[in-house]
């Protein structure tokens, strides 16, 4: 697979990181049946998303309508969630009930890509959203939704927001759709260090917001099953939970201890928490910790053994909660040739900060300036690497897992 960075669009600062894309739908019938249509998608400085139809005639669109309803599925299915809510009112009544149905938003969540989102702490930037897309070349998209706060954790595109000046009334948000649900009010605790996060529950269909309150002597469990519990309730801990957001997986949530060398892994669906040790022997180099990231489906962990080196261990809690050592990861071929604006201490500038791929693409955070950071994304299948200026220092994201999607509720 190649890594390509793909061209910018416009010369201006604003639109560096922007794509045109084109979306051509396939053949699936006879020219007569269906003339051939093409959607341009592109971006300007003051919309995120601007659509064109080409030869949009009234004609046309009669013909889109008369599609069979397979064939019309199948199609939209495979675009990109933000490429094809905003217009489709624009295109067809049948496009745009299609996409609101529980059958079609659960297909194409399926369909649908973890990429990472890049979210800004600050009101003037925009949220970036990077992804490997089917061609193989990493592409970037803007996001103009602000968040109340920065958001922790991501689940099949859903956010879980909490109003910083009440500490207590959270929010469920969709970034592309802009819905926005308002949680029962969490009563109490509201002066507690806490983290929280939102999950799915896949035999029972239903999300659920969990939020930790750290104290002195107990820290405290609290769940609220979204859209079905009208408040919040408490859930037994037998562990004390470390200080760290909590990192999901499909149907799981985690909280790393990176000097026990300990895991604490909630199953969501039974609310029962389990703790884990890291693999053995654990060897720190230089005072390095582990890396712990979230593939989307698996926990992964990454352990430093040399300057430019990393070992990648996985757990897959739906099967047990062993780790397994799945590769190595080396950046000694591009030292000199990458890394020689770094300085002496390259290898401490160095942090493996997602997975754009899992086990194919890795995003490692290079060097941080205050307008602006250096991004390095790896192909470890071919061994190239991409250098990506992000326009904000690297301490203004929040970057998590996430998929575009249409859910709702």
């Amino acid at each position: 697979m190649m890594l390509m960075w793909p061209s910018p669009r416009t010369s201006s600062s604003d639109d560096s990181l922007l794509v045109d894309k084109e979306f051509v739908l396939p053949e699936i019938c006879n020219e007569k049946a269906l003339p051939q249509i093409t959607m341009m998608v592109g971006t300007n400085n003051r919309s995120t998303h601007i659509y064109y139809l080409r030869s949009c005639r009234r004609k046309r669109l009669t013909e889109i309508e008369s599609l069979p309803d397979e064939v019309m599925f199948d199609v939209l299915v495979r675009l990109e969630a933000q490429d094809i809510y905003d217009s489709a009112r624009l295109v067809c009544s049948k496009w745009y009930h299609m996409i609101h149905t529980h059958t079609f938003i659960h297909a194409h969540l399926h369909h649908s890509t973890y990429g990472l989102l890049f979210q800004t702490k600050s009101t003037f930037q925009d949220s970036l959203f990077m992804v490997v897309g089917e061609s193989g070349r990493v592409e970037i998209s803007k996001s103009r939704y602000k968040p109340r706060c920065p958001v922790p954790t991501s689940c099949n595109g859903l956010l879980l927001e909490l109003q910083e000046e009440s500490n207590s009334n959270f929010y469920v948000s969709n970034p592309i759709t802009r819905q926005m649900f308002a949680l029962p009010r969490f009563v109490g605790y509201t002066r507690n260090y806490h983290v929280f996060g939102i999950a799915y529950a896949a035999a029972t269909m239903g999300y659920k917001a969990v939020r930790l309150l750290y104290r002195s002597k107990k820290s405290l469990c609290f769940i609220l099953t979204i859209r079905v519990d009208k408040s919040w309730r408490t859930v037994g801990m037998e562990f004390e939970p470390p200080y760290v957001v909590p990192l999901n997986t499909e149907g799981f949530m985690h909280w790393y201890d990176v000097t026990n060398n300990e895991v604490l892994t909630m199953n969501v669906e039974t609310e029962i928490i389990t703790k884990t040790s890291g693999p053995i022997p654990r060897v720190v180099y230089r005072n390095r910790g582990d890396i712990y990231l979230s593939t989307g489906r698996y926990l992964s962990m990454l352990r430093p053994c040399g300057e430019f080196c990393w070992e990648v261990w996985e757990m897959k809690p739906k099967i047990d909660y062993r780790w397994r050592k799945v590769c190595d990861i080396s950046l000694e071929a591009h030292k000199c040739s990458t890394f020689q604006g770094f300085g002496s201490k390259q290898y401490e500038l160095l942090i493996p900060t997602g997975w754009l791929k899992y086990l194919e693409v890795l995003l490692v955070f290079g060097v941080s300036y205050p307008t602006r950071s250096h991004v390095l994304v790896f192909n470890l299948l071919s061994q190239e690497i991409v250098t990506i200026d992000i326009p904000c220092a690297s301490t203004n994201y929040n970057i998590l897992v996430h998929k575009n999607s249409l859910v709702w509720f």
